[in-house]
């Protein structure tokens, strides 16, 4: 399984959420809020990393508007709309997990 890195993969989420107006259900807030990382099952830990993984992808669908050329662009404004939507399921199937285990 991939590392956890606490704190740089929480605040990526939370940062990813906050540029593109995605609220942040309370749990998940309260779970990416701590100092430490918590005890995670693995289907835990995979939701998490799930949602780590889509806010680290929509970073870098962001980072190549404006760095290349036309077409570049273009393909990376229809994707950052398939990156925001991606990191909303994501942060959801999260929350059910957070919630299945509460």
């Amino acid at each position: 399984m991939p590392k956890i890195v606490w704190p740089q993969q929480p605040t990526r989420i939370r940062e990813a959420c906050a540029r593109h107006g995605i609220p942040l259900p309370d749990c998940v807030e309260g779970f990416l809020a701590r100092s430490a990382p918590p005890q995670m099952t693995s289907r835990l830990a995979q939701a998490f990393l799930r949602c780590f993984y889509a806010a680290r992808d929509l970073d870098r669908t962001e980072r190549d508007l404006g760095g290349g050329g036309p077409q570049t662009d273009t393909f990376a404004a229809m994707a950052t709309g398939k990156r925001v939507e991606q990191l909303r399921e994501r942060l959801s199937a999260l929350a059910a997990e957070l919630a299945r285990g509460a």
